[in-house]
């Protein structure tokens, strides 16, 4: 079934003996997404058997049904008490953004029957809000995007607010808050916010719109199915306006702006790990570095090789990484929790002692991240300079 010479894609005896390891001891989940992602053979292990594997877990086979209540969702109320918006942006876990990801995070992708059943709904969800012209639609296109399914209405939807964001980081629009006193809303400002910086309001009614984590999810994902240079232009260009220190200044934050009647807290920036801090330390950082992973500008950059020189210090002697736990938080928590986990990401052919379990399921995550991560900038750095030899 699996040959170390033929099966696995990646260059180097460092990491080949990382993906021995993980195929050694890493459970279905770990078999899928190295498939995905091309570091073993797509034909190395019976996909339909793996995923037939992870539906056995009850919570796998819970979070499938979360899908289906998006079949009516014509007769959702609507805002603003929008049910179908709140069923795809809200913190439980039977809302969209928690339980795809949750799929995405096993391994699932498009051209698994299963999976293909019921995202179908998404698509029919997507395409009703854009004719609607209401909000959310990218938030589900670009979960869409990353589990492999691509529509080419999905690149007409997109073109309006990348242009948007494309213009603002052409601008290099680093000095977004507003100065002049009388252009702001004294008496409409809570007074805990009365120190706080408030966007000039071009960045607010979207002229020139500040690019959201949403976005840069969306477009990132959106690239690797792009073929029109001009469009992977505007992509790189945002790209690069993300990466600026000056940008990074804003730590995820943009603070307050006005919107139509009140001023509104404005997060939803892209902050980056060793930036602002020193340390690599939680899920949101690991979450800004696997989302610029997908981007061939960010995997260049000065920033990226020093997140993955900085990722050496968590070397365990046997070559694997044992990142801190704070990194994987998402993936122990809802929709998932640490049964979940343990089947679906440690072998069930390896013998761990009980106490165990959580730090062995920790170092399997954290040896495929730095993986993943590791091959992503190859690749990169191998297309590049095929690019330049042509």
């Amino acid at each position: 079934m699996y040959n170390t010479k033929n099966d696995i894609m990646v260059q180097g005896v460092d990491k080949m003996d990382m993906i021995q390891w993980l195929i050694e001891n890493g459970g279905p989940s770990i078999k899928l997404n190295l498939m995905n992602e091309g570091l073993i053979s797509e034909n190395a292990y019976d996909t339909n058997e793996l995923v037939n594997e992870l539906l056995q877990i009850e919570k796998v086979k819970t979070a499938l049904t979360y899908f289906d209540k998006f079949k009516d969702y014509q007769s959702m109320r609507p805002a603003p008490y929008n049910d179908l918006h709140g069923f795809i942006h809200n913190c439980y876990e039977d809302c969209y953004e928690m339980f795809m990801r949750f799929f995405i995070n096993l391994g699932f992708r498009a051209g698994m029957p299963i999976f293909d059943e019921k995202v179908a709904y998404m698509r029919e969800v997507y395409r009703y809000l854009m004719t609607k012209d209401e909000g959310y639609w990218p938030n589900v296109i670009m979960l869409m995007l990353e589990a492999g399914f691509y529509e080419d209405d999905m690149l007409d939807a997109t073109n309006e607010f990348l242009d948007r964001i494309y213009q603002t980081a052409k601008a290099q629009c680093f000095d977004i808050y507003e100065t002049d006193p009388e252009k702001i809303r004294h008496s409409k400002l809570p007074k805990i916010w009365k120190d706080k910086p408030i966007l000039k309001e071009i960045h607010v009614d979207g002229e020139l719109l500040l690019p959201t984590i949403y976005h840069i999810n969306y477009i990132v994902n959106l690239y690797k199915y792009v073929n029109d240079e001009t469009i992977k232009e505007k992509i790189e260009t945002v790209i690069k306006y993300i990466l600026h220190p000056e940008y990074q200044k804003f730590r995820g934050d943009y603070g307050y702006g006005w919107f139509s009647k009140a001023y509104y807290a404005c997060s939803g920036g892209v902050s980056l790990p060793l930036y602002e801090y020193d340390e690599f330390t939680n899920m949101h950082h690991k979450a800004g570095l696997e989302l610029m992973s997908h981007s061939p500008v960010a995997l260049g950059s000065e920033w990226f090789i020093k997140c993955i020189d900085y990722m050496e210090k968590f070397k365990t002697e046997r070559g694997t990484y044992i990142l801190p736990e704070d990194c994987f938080y998402n993936t122990f928590v809802r929709p998932a929790n640490a049964t979940v986990v343990y089947k679906a990401f440690i072998s069930k052919d390896v013998k761990v002692k009980r106490n165990e379990k959580k730090s062995f399921a920790l170092e399997i995550l954290s040896t495929y991240f730095v993986v993943l991560l590791k091959s992503r900038m190859e690749i990169n750095m191998r297309n590049s300079q095929f690019a330049i030899r042509k």
